[in-house]
C-alpha cells in the first residue's frame, strides 16, 4: 500500500507567535515512524525553525506538497496533520456562515494576509472525489473569530477542475469546535496533540476491537474519543460543546484504521477492584459490573479483584443500612481499558446544615443541588422476534435521538419514528449502548443501556429544559444564532431557540430586552414593550423564572411579585409576564448623594419578593448608562440560581459584531461561575483582557486569579484592578481592588502619600463607616490618573460618565460578588471592627454562592 503523511507546523507568526507546533510535528513524526505507521521516506515535514530539508510551512510549500496527490500521483492513503494558528473566516459582510482557515508561515495581519491562508473547506472539497483513496485530515488550531474588523480575502488553491474519479474515504478531525480557541502547554505540546500522541500508542479507549481485522486497532474516531475523555474532566457543561475535539466530517464508509495493534500492544484483561470510602461503609455496599446481561464482577467480597476483559461495562451500586444516606456513583460506565479500581463514596445520614445569623435565627436549610433530568429507563421486555432494539417514548417531535455502541468507532445511529409517540432503533447487537437526546443541536441528556439478546428496552424521555421554555415553538431543524465572539455558548438573540440547559445565563439577555427597542422590534412576542433609559440613568431589570419539581410544595404565583431597591417602597413594574416567566424593571435606581456614611449600606441592595416562596436580597451593580441585568431561577425549598450582568442596552451600529458582545459577556461569565468548575487560564485571561473591559467579568477574573498568580503573566491582577477602578469607580468591588492595588505598591498609583491616603480612607470610611473628607478628593485624582491607562474604547465613556460628585455614593454600596464581601469581612476583622456589616452579610450568603445574595423564607421578616 502506497501512503503519504504531510506534517505541518507553523509557529513563527508576525503576530502572536506560538511555541508548540515545531515540537508537535517532530513528536508526531517520531511516533509515526517508531510505531511503524509510516516510514520516514513517506513523511513530508513542513516546519518553522526545524532542521529538516522540507522547509517552512508557507502556503506555497503546503500546496506544492499536496498538488501531486491531487493530480493522480499514486497513493492509497494520506494523513495530513497541521499545528498552528487557525481562525473562522466570515465569507461575506453580515453573513452568518463561517469557514475554517489555517494561517501559514508569514501571516502578520489577519485582515491583510488572506493570501497566506488556506481555506480548509475548499481544500477538502477538492480532494473529496480525487486524490488518495483514504484521507485523514487532523487540524490542531483555533477556530475563533479574530477581532480584526477587516475580512481577509482567502484565495482558492488555483488547481484546475479535473474530472472526478470516485468518492474518497475522508475524515476531518479538529481540535476544537467552531469559535473556540485551542490550548497549548508552554514548552510542551499543544493539549490536543499531546493526547493524540498517547492515543497512537494504543492507550485506553484509543484501542478498539475491529471484527473486520480480527484485532485491536486505532482509528481517527477512537483517537478523538480518547482525547475527549482525557480533556473533559473539569470542564463546564457548555465548554464541552466547544473546547473538546470533534469529528468535523466523516465519509460513509469511513477511512480504515490508522494503526493495527499487534498482540504485544493490544489491551489485555486486567484485575478490577472496588474501593469504598469510608471503609466502614463497605458492608452496606453491593456492586457489580455487567455487560450484555452477564455479570463480569460482583462485590462482596469487597477485597476481591476480578479479572475482566478490556471493554466498557455498566457499573451499578446499591446501598443498605439506615446509617448511610447515599452512594456515588450509583451507576456509571466503567471502561476497563483505562480503569482497574472503582472508587465509590458513601455519605452518612446527617441532618442538613443550618445557616445562622448572629441573632441565632434559623434562615434556611442547605437544599441539595438539583439533579438534571435526562433519559429515564422505564423497563425491559422479552422480544418474541429474537431481535434486540431500544424503543423511545417521547411526545416532543423536535427532540432527536441517536445511539452508539461503547468501545467501537461506529458513528451514531439515528432513531426513527414508527408510530405516534414512539421511536425505535434498528435491530441491535447485544452490548453496551449510549443513547443521546438533542434539541436544536444542544444535548439534553444521555443514558447507557446494557442491551441483552432478544430484549426490548423502553425509555421515557424527560427533556431537561426548564418548564418556562418547554412550550416554545420548537422545530427539528431549528437554527441557533451563535455568538460570533464567544467560544463557549450557543445563545439566542431573539428568544426564538433558547437553550434551556443554560437558562440562568440567558435570563439576563431576556431582562435586557425590556430596555432594548432595536431588539424588541425583531421579537415575535408582543408582551414586551420598550423602555429605553435616559442618559445617566441606572436601570435594573430582573428576569424571573420558575423551574424544577414543585411536587409536594405549593408553587408560588408570579402575580404578587415585587422588586425594590435601596430600602424604598416596593416597585412593581411588569414588563412581561407569561406563565412562569416575568420581567420586572425599575427605570432608575437613583444616584442619591450621601454626605454621611450609613451604618447599614443598602443603596444598591435589591429585594425580590415572591409570595409563597420568600425574599431574595442581592447587590446590584449601579453603573450609569448600563442596565443591571439579573436572571433568577426559583426552585422549591428555597433553592435559587442567579446570574448578574451589567450590560449596555441597544444596538451598537459601530460594532461589526452587533449584539454579540452582550452574548459574549454572559457566556464567559457562565464559564467562570459554573458550579463545581475550576476555570482554566485561557478562560480567565479571555475575561480579563484589557481591551475589553467589563465590570462583572473583570471582578470575577480578579478573584479567580487569587492563589493562582503563578499561572498568569506578571501584573495581570493589577491590570484588572486598574481597569476596574478606571472604568467603573462607582462599583463597590472596584474600591476593594483599588485598596489592594495601593497595598501592593503598583506604579499606577505612584505617589506614596496618595497610596497612604487611599489606605487610610479605606479603613475609616469603608471599614469603620466614618467620614473622612479628603478621601473623595483623593479618589477623584486617582481616577483621573488611572483612566489614562484605559483601552481607547472605554477611556472616553469613562471620562464623560463618572463625575466627581458621584464618588461618595459607592462607599454606601455593597459589593456584587460574595468573594468581595468575604475580603471586606476579613479586612474589618484585621482592623478590629467585629461589628462590621460585611461579617453579618457573610453569614447570610450560602457557601459556594458567587453573588452577594441571601434568601429569607416567606414567613421570615
Amino acid at each position: 500500500m502506497v501512503q503519504r503523511a504531510i506534517l505541518i507546523g507553523v509557529q513563527d507568526y508576525g503576530v502572536t507567535p506560538l511555541t508548540a507546533p515545531a515540537k508537535d510535528v517532530r513528536d508526531f513524526r517520531d511516533v509515526l515512524i517508531s510505531r511503524e505507521i509510516f516510514t520516514a521516506d513517506n513523511i513530508t515535514t513542513l516546519i518553522d525553525g526545524g532542521s529538516t530539508v522540507d522547509g517552512p510551512a508557507t502556503r506555497d510549500s503546503i500546496l506544492d506538497a499536496l498538488t501531486p496527490l491531487y493530480y493522480d500521483q499514486a497513493c492509497d492513503r494520506l494523513l495530513v496533520y497541521f499545528s498552528g494558528h487557525g481562525a473562522s473566516w466570515r465569507v461575506s459582510s453580515g453573513a452568518s456562515k463561517l469557514k475554517p482557515v489555517i494561517l501559514c508561515h508569514g501571516v502578520k495581519n489577519f485582515g491583510r494576509d488572506g493570501a497566506k491562508m488556506i481555506d480548509v473547506e475548499e481544500l477538502l472539497e477538492r480532494f473529496r472525489m480525487r486524490g488518495p483513496a483514504e484521507q485523514i485530515w487532523i487540524i490542531d488550531a483555533c477556530r475563533n473569530l479574530p477581532d480584526d474588523p477587516v475580512r481577509p480575502v482567502v484565495p482558492t488553491t488555483g488547481w484546475g477542475d479535473l474530472p472526478v474519479i470516485s468518492a474518497r474515504r475522508q475524515a476531518l478531525l479538529y481540535s476544537v469546535a467552531p469559535l473556540a480557541q485551542a490550548a497549548a502547554i508552554v514548552g510542551g505540546n499543544s493539549v490536543f496533540t499531546r493526547e493524540l500522541l498517547e492515543g497512537l500508542e494504543g492507550r485506553g479507549r484509543a484501542a478498539v476491537y475491529d471484527p473486520g481485522h480480527g484485532s485491536w486497532v486505532v482509528t481517527h474516531r477512537s483517537l478523538c474519543e480518547y482525547a475527549r475523555a482525557r480533556l473533559e474532566p473539569g470542564m463546564a457543561d457548555w465548554e464541552r460543546e466547544f473546547k473538546l475535539p470533534r469529528i468535523e466530517f466523516e465519509s460513509d464508509p469511513a477511512p480504515r484504521p490508522i494503526r493495527v495493534l499487534d498482540s504485544s500492544n493490544a489491551p489485555r484483561p486486567r484485575g478490577v477492584s472496588l474501593e469504598v470510602m469510608p471503609v466502614s461503609a463497605a458492608a452496606a455496599i453491593s456492586a457489580r459490573l455487567e455487560r450484555e446481561g452477564m455479570i463480569a464482577a460482583q462485590w462482596p467480597p469487597h477485597l476481591q479483584s476480578f479479572e475482566v476483559p478490556p471493554a466498557a461495562f455498566r457499573f451499578e451500586a446499591t446501598l443498605s443500612g439506615s446509617e448511610w444516606d447515599s452512594v456515588d456513583p450509583t451507576n456509571a460506565v466503567i471502561d476497563t481499558r483505562e480503569v482497574d479500581k472503582i472508587k465509590v463514596i458513601v455519605s452518612a445520614r446527617v441532618r442538613p446544615p443550618i445557616f445562622r445569623s448572629p441573632n441565632k435565627k434559623n434562615l434556611v436549610p442547605d437544599a441539595p443541588a438539583p439533579s438534571i433530568s435526562g433519559l429515564v429507563e422505564t423497563g425491559r421486555r422479552p422480544n418474541t422476534t429474537r431481535a434486540s432494539w431500544i424503543e423511545m417514548q417521547s411526545d416532543d417531535r423536535a427532540v432527536t435521538l441517536s445511539i452508539r455502541m461503547h468501545g467501537t468507532s461506529l458513528p451514531p445511529i439515528a432513531l426513527g419514528r414508527t408510530d405516534g409517540n414512539s421511536l425505535r432503533s434498528p435491530k441491535l447487537d447485544p452490548g453496551l449502548w449510549n443513547v443521546v437526546a438533542e434539541l436544536a443541536g444542544e444535548q439534553l441528556g444521555s443514558i447507557d443501556i446494557d442491551l441483552p439478546a432478544r430484549v426490548v428496552v423502553t425509555l421515557r424521555l424527560i427533556a431537561s429544559m426548564p418548564t418556562v421554555l418547554r412550550n416554545e415553538s420548537w422545530a427539528p431543524d431549528a437554527s441557533i444564532t451563535t455568538s460570533l465572539e464567544s467560544p463557549s455558548l450557543k445563545l439566542s438573540e431573539t428568544m426564538g431557540w433558547i437553550q434551556g440547559a443554560v437558562l440562568p445565563s440567558l435570563l439576563p439577555l431576556i431582562a435586557l430586552k425590556a430596555f432594548d427597542k432595536t431588539v424588541l422590534e425583531k421579537l415575535r412576542t408582543p408582551w414586551l414593550k420598550p423602555n429605553t433609559p435616559r442618559s445617566g440613568q441606572t436601570p435594573i431589570s430582573v428576569a424571573l423564572a420558575l423551574d424544577g419539581d414543585w411536587k409536594g410544595t405549593l408553587k408560588p404565583s408570579l402575580d404578587g411579585v415585587s422588586l425594590s431597591v435601596g430600602g424604598g417602597g416596593p416597585k412593581k413594574k411588569f414588563v412581561a409576564e407569561l406563565n412562569e416567566l416575568a420581567v420586572l424593571t425599575i427605570r432608575d435606581a437613583g444616584l442619591k448623594l450621601s454626605e454621611t456614611f450609613e451604618r447599614e449600606p443598602n443603596r444598591n441592595i435589591a429585594v425580590l419578593r415572591v409570595p409563597g416562596w420568600g425574599r431574595l436580597k442581592f447587590a446590584v451593580p449601579l453603573i450609569p448608562n448600563r442596565v443591571a441585568s439579573i436572571g433568577v431561577v426559583l426552585r422549591a425549598a428555597g433553592r435559587f440560581e442567579m446570574t448578574i450582568a451589567s450590560l449596555a442596552p441597544g444596538f451598537d451600529p459601530r460594532s461589526d459584531h452587533g449584539r454579540s458582545a452582550t452574548s459574549r459577556a454572559v457566556a464567559i461569565a457562565a464559564r467562570l461561575i459554573s458550579a463545581g468548575s475550576y476555570p482554566d487560564v485561557d478562560t480567565i485571561n479571555e475575561a480579563a483582557r484589557g481591551k475589553w473591559v467589563d465590570p462583572i467579568l473583570g471582578a470575577l477574573s480578579w478573584h479567580a486569579i487569587e492563589n493562582r498568580e503563578a499561572e498568569f503573566w506578571d501584573g495581570s491582577r493589577a491590570t484588572i484592578a486598574r481597569n476596574m477602578y478606571g472604568a467603573f469607580p462607582s462599583l463597590a468591588d472596584s474600591i476593594l481592588f483599588l485598596d489592594w492595588l495601593t497595598a501592593n505598591s503598583h506604579d499606577t498609583v505612584h505617589a506614596r502619600h496618595q497610596r497612604a491616603d487611599i489606605r487610610d480612607g479605606f479603613r475609616e470610611c469603608v471599614l469603620w463607616r466614618q467620614e473622612w473628607p479628603p478621601l473623595e478628593k483623593v479618589l477623584r485624582g486617582t481616577h483621573g490618573l488611572i483612566a489614562r491607562y484605559l483601552p481607547n474604547d472605554v477611556r472616553e465613556p469613562a471620562a464623560t460618565v463618572w463625575r466627581p460628585d458621584r464618588f461618595s455614593t459607592v462607599l454606601s454600596d455593597q459589593p456584587v460578588l460574595a468573594a468581595s464581601v468575604d475580603k471586606l469581612a476579613n479586612a474589618a476583622q484585621a482592623v478590629g471592627n467585629t461589628d462590621h456589616w460585611a461579617l453579618r452579610r457573610r453569614s447570610l450568603i450560602p457557601p459556594g454562592l458567587v453573588w452577594n445574595a441571601a434568601y429569607f423564607r416567606g414567613t421570615d421578616r
